[in-house]
């Protein structure tokens, strides 16, 4: 049903149209992950696996997921710019237009300037984020898409 084009395998455009969620950087990334080959489509076998992994996470899980995402050197820190990167990937063309992301983004700058360290690890981060679910509720609605569709 998802395959349009009936190619055996599915595009980003194929999977966000019948999920009927918009293109952003952030769900770009997260079907990069499930692109396991890097073909630019997911084959039935990434599919199954990345449905399993993505819609079974709990929350906490989900915000580690969405943590590493963003780690890209795997230290186990993330800097204050790599958090706001990450909203505004989160709310795509929205973000300008949010209250939500900009109350989040308000947040962000008053706890990096509440710092000394400009990197937070995991276990901060995952602090902040259930202070703050605003930051990643298009992740959390992204899953259940992800499972009311599937």
């Amino acid at each position: 049903k998802i395959d349009q084009d009936g190619s055996g395998s599915i595009s980003l455009w194929e999977m966000l149209e019948h999920l009927q969620l918009q293109r952003n950087k952030f769900t770009k990334r997260v079907f990069s992950i499930m692109d396991e080959d890097n073909s630019g489509e997911i084959d039935f076998r990434e599919f199954v696996i990345a449905l399993w992994n993505y819609c079974t996470l709990g929350k906490a899980a989900l915000i580690l997921f969405a943590f590493d995402l963003y780690d890209n050197d795997n230290s186990g820190k993330i800097d204050i710019d790599e958090i706001k990167l990450m909203l505004k990937e989160v709310y795509g063309k929205d973000v300008s237009n949010s209250q939500q992301a900009q109350m989040v983004m308000g947040k962000i700058q008053k706890f990096s300037e509440s710092k000394a360290d400009e990197e937070i690890g995991k276990e901060e981060f995952s602090d902040f984020v259930r202070r703050n679910p605003a930051l990643l509720y298009p992740a959390f609605q992204l899953q259940m898409t992800l499972q009311r569709k599937t």
